[in-house]
């Protein structure tokens, strides 16, 4: 075994081990390997805040280090995966074909510190898949976009190699409520965090049932958009102990209307959601005012109300709100809102924090715009997706 297959072998049974990788850096610079300074670029990414200057540097000059040696850092496994995401430095999220995982796990999982599979062609192959020792080794399982069944998720979840996987992704599959309750109340899962159920055929059913999930203390994300929940669901899910830990909700066209979110029963307890998605539901101004009094909204910080036929009398209420002092990034995509509503958002001083404002496909012309650069200059630097007045 040569020094780098050693480094390589202790990263991969100590994945957390940040130290170890920046000495594999260190180990790398000195002999001239580019692969060095791709390992600390990413690490440095990864300890970054969002809005950080630095980012955008490093990030480019990752992706050209990438672009260049990826082919040679691949190896071997160029033949065996169909892609995949490089994290801290390492290969460690791999889509890949179920049958070649299935016939290769284990020379992948010696090679990689893998951490998350995105298994295309899932098909016939459940019932091997479910017997799959490897499936133990992942803290992230993907299946989404596969046409996976009801009959294939049960077998799935019958597993008894699901206990280390933190991220479940089944969107876009043929799930409905019959699977979904069972997976609910299963304690196959016992560190899932962040489960993705988009677009499958659920209803309130599924929404109750994960609210009684023995799951939901653990669940910090949960992402129902395009299931038809309706109001019913929506309730069953906001007056549950789910609330307790859940930081991001995605509820995206999920036929909540007005009148669900004036009947919104009281929040189980004190809320930590930052991050909430209600866009495409037929809220209208008054659904848009109730939430705003909702204890739903008190840790918000990211709130996604694109496509919810909101005019300037649904700016005002955001913009009157004093439980949105936390907003930062607020989505008003394609609503009715007009350079009445724009201007209240801006000088509202309850919105203080925001600073990232979208509002495409609304109603304000260029020369609205121009007024109000001479009255809020700071527009520019917020408002996103708006076409801006010429410099001449």
């Amino acid at each position: 075994m040569t020094h780098a297959d050693a480094f390589l072998q202790a990263i991969i049974e100590n994945p957390d081990d940040d130290g170890l990788r920046l000495i594999f850096a260190d180990w790398l610079e000195e002999r001239g390997d580019p692969r060095g300074e791709f390992i600390r670029v990413q690490m440095e990414l990864s300890r970054l805040p969002p809005d950080d200057p630095r980012k955008l540097e490093l990030y480019g000059r990752g992706a050209d280090l990438l672009t260049a040696h990826k082919e040679e850092w691949l190896g071997d496994l160029h033949g065996l995966i169909v892609d995949g995401e490089f994290t801290n430095g390492f290969l460690e999220k791999v889509t890949i074909q179920t049958a070649t995982f299935l016939d290769h796990a284990e020379e992948i999982f010696a090679r990689i510190p893998v951490r998350a599979v995105w298994l295309r062609g899932v098909g016939g192959f459940v019932p091997r898949l479910a017997q799959c020792p490897y499936l133990e080794r992942l803290p992230g399982l993907d299946l989404h976009d596969d046409f996976l069944s009801d009959d294939a998720l049960l077998e799935l979840i019958r597993s008894s190699y699901l206990g280390r996987i933190e991220s479940l992704n089944l969107g876009n599959n043929e799930i409905s409520d019959r699977s979904a309750c069972v997976l609910a109340s299963s304690d196959c899962f016992p560190r899932l965090r962040i489960l993705d159920l988009r677009l499958n055929r659920l209803h309130a059913r599924t929404a109750a049932a994960l609210a009684a999930s023995p799951q939901r203390w653990n669940l910090t994300e949960l992402n129902l958009d395009g299931n038809h929940l309706g109001n019913a669901g929506f309730h069953a899910l906001i007056g549950s102990p789910l609330m307790g830990r859940l930081q991001t909700l995605a509820l995206g066209a999920t036929a909540i209307d007005a009148g669900g979110v004036e009947l919104l029963p009281d929040v189980y307890q004190p809320s930590r959601l930052e991050r909430l998605y209600l866009d495409w539901n037929k809220l209208g101004d008054s659904g848009v005012a109730a939430l705003t009094h909702s204890a739903l909204v008190d840790a918000v910080t990211l709130l996604d109300l694109s496509f919810c036929g909101i005019t300037d009398g649904g700016a005002r209420a955001l913009a009157e709100s004093p439980r949105l002092a936390r907003l930062t990034t607020l989505s008003l995509n394609h609503n009715d809102i007009s350079i009445v509503g724009l201007r209240r958002l801006l000088t509202s001083p309850q919105l203080r924090g925001l600073s990232t404002l979208y509002m495409r496909g609304n109603c304000i012309s260029q020369e609205a715009l121009a007024d109000l650069e001479k009255v809020v200059p700071r527009w520019k630097h917020v408002v996103h997706g708006l076409e801006r007045p010429s410099a001449d």
